[in-house]
Order: structure tokens, then sequence, then C-alpha cells
């Protein structure tokens, strides 16, 4: 199975690395049987301290993980009963490697290009502290300021290169900040002005997620519990639109495996058709089993595309509860 990707984009300090920690700790114990475990044990080892040392509040504002500035690559698998069901990579790009000018290794810039041609899903993460005003216009430029404006610059490249965008989920981080300050109207609003060239296609399909490791963890002492709030969700958008590629996938390989069979029964039956004494039993016996192959293939892609639909199935309920969806040209 090819391996999937999910590619995420944010500022150094906007909850990537938090939003990661407390994903992978809440996917870990298992959601309707369902895990995510990393597929190698020390990369598991590093992640599990280093959300202990969120989850311990006496730490203070030491407990928070320290910015990276470089690319950050994670291999999972997606469990269900713990039996793997789907490989997966998930590939942090910080800000600043979004700026070319400032970039020192031009290859690895167009590895992001690349990477997000390639993903399933494109997370951005908008820092939800950007969010902390009753001023709606000072809010709007928060975000470009310090978020939307590299990003556009950035895609605005991407686009002009042929690019095209996958399935977007904005993740606004550390929401308990700011809920208090903003509702699901306004953030349209905002989101809209901050990256409005997303906002004017006809074929974007926008989810909107607000996501918190708990309220108050980030207030003046930084003793707030860790109580994740739709940590899950991104996640499950990012391998609900996997799931979807799986199966067109197989339902492609069905289509092809049909195509053979029905060459492989032509060319059979024109040599079971041939005069005796020049038929060929070993290349009839050779035809029958390559097409007994082909249709035992077939099989075995329609009980995948059975699996795919029952654990896709689960993860679109859990996604309803998404309230803030753009997709064809409209909010819905």
């Amino acid at each position: 199975m090819e391996k999937t990707k999910f590619t995420i984009l944010g500022e150094s300090l906007s909850g990537k690395t938090c939003y990661l920690l407390g994903m992978y700790n809440k996917m870990n114990e298992g959601i309707n049987g369902y895990t995510i475990v990393a597929q190698d044990d020390d990369l598991d080892a590093e992640l599990f301290e280093k959300f202990e040392k969120l989850d311990d509040e006496s730490r203070g504002s030491g407990r928070f993980p320290v910015a990276t500035d470089g690319v950050q690559k994670y291999l999972f698998n997606l469990n269900y009963a713990h039996k793997p069901i789907m490989p997966f990579e998930w590939i942090d790009y910080p800000g600043g490697l979004l700026r070319e000018k400032n970039n020192a290794d031009p290859e690895q810039y167009k590895e992001i290009s690349s990477n997000i041609q390639d993903s399933s899903t494109l997370f951005i993460c908008v820092d939800g502290a950007l969010l902390v005003s009753d001023d709606i216009e000072r809010k709007i430029r928060n975000v470009k300021r310090k978020c939307s404006m590299t990003i556009n610059r950035y895609f605005g490249k991407y686009f002009e290169a042929g690019g095209k965008l996958p399935p977007v989920g904005i993740i606004i981080t550390k929401f308990d900040l700011c809920v208090q300050y903003t509702n699901p109207d306004e953030i349209r609003k905002i989101l809209e002005q901050a990256f409005s060239p997303f906002f004017v296609t006809d074929d974007t399909l926008i989810a909107v997620i607000p996501v918190s490791l708990g309220t108050y963890i980030k207030d003046d002492d930084y003793h707030g519990e860790v109580d994740p709030l739709n940590i899950h969700l991104p996640i499950f958008m990012g391998i609900w639109f996997a799931l979807l590629e799986q199966i067109n996938v197989y339902k492609y390989q069905i289509a092809s495996n049909e195509s053979s069979i029905n060459d492989l029964k032509w060319l059979k039956d024109d040599e079971e058709d041939s005069f005796f004494l020049w038929r060929d039993d070993d290349k009839i016996r050779r035809l029958a089993g390559q097409i007994s192959d082909k249709k035992d293939e077939i099989q075995r892609m329609k009980q995948l595309i059975k699996n795919a639909e029952e654990n896709s199935e689960m993860f679109e309920k859990e996604l309803n509860s998404i309230n803030m969806l753009f997709i064809d040209g409209k909010w819905q």
C-alpha cells in the first residue's frame, strides 16, 4: 500500500507540535477501536515523554516543547483492533521554510510543493492567540501579518507552477484563549479575508477546526489541566480523505483487472478454437491460471473496498461535528 501523507504548515509557536502531542496521546488511548502508533519505538518513546511533560502542571512554562525551525517528519500507523490498516507520514513545515529567498536549501523548498501535491489533506495552523481581541479588524490584521501573508505568498508561486490544492483543514490552535472573543460567523469572515485566494474558487474544500489542549492551559501560571477539545478531528479528516483515495485506487485496479481478464479470455478462447494439432494446451492452462489470479485479485480488492468503506463511515460520523465547512464556493 502506498504511504499516505499529511502536510501541516504554520509559523513557529503556532501550536503545531503541541497539537501533534495531544493528538498522538488521544489516539494512542484509542477511539472506537482505532489507534495511531509510531512506526518507530524511539519516536513513540519521544512523543510519550514530551506529552508527559506537557501534562505535568508543576513545570509551568517548561511543560511546553521547544519550538523547532526545521522540517519534522513522523511515520505512523493507523490501527484498528491493534492491527495496521493505514501507514501515513505527518510532515510539519515551519513558516520560515515557505520563504524561498531566505531558504538555504532550494531542493527542500521544492520538496514542500511535492509533498503538498501528494498529500491527502493539507493542514494550516492558525494560532488562536491571534484572535484574542474585541476588534475584528485587528484580528484580521493579526492573522494576515503573522500567518497568512507567508502562506498566501507561497501558494501564489505554487499555483503558478501548476500545483493542485488537496482538501484543506484550517486548525485554530489554543482555541481556549480566544473562544470568548469570537464565534463561528466571525471566524469565517476573518479566514475569508486573511486567506482570500483559498476562498474564491469553486473546487476548494476547507474545513475549519478549532482545537485546544485544555482550558487555561496557557494562563499566567501555566497550570491549566490538559483536557483536549476536538483534538482528534483534523487527523480523522485526513484519514477520511485518504480512505476515499484508497477506494478510488482499488476501483481503478478492479477495472484494470477486468479489462485484462477480457483480453486473456480472448487469447484463451482463440487458442482453444484452434485446430487440435496446433493447439497449445500449456498456453491454455497458463492463460486460465492468469485469469484465475486476476479474479482472485478482484475479490481481494472488493474486500479492501468494503473494509475501507466501513472505516470511512466511522470517521465520517465523527466529522459531522465540524460546523465550519467551505465547499464548492460557499459555506455549508
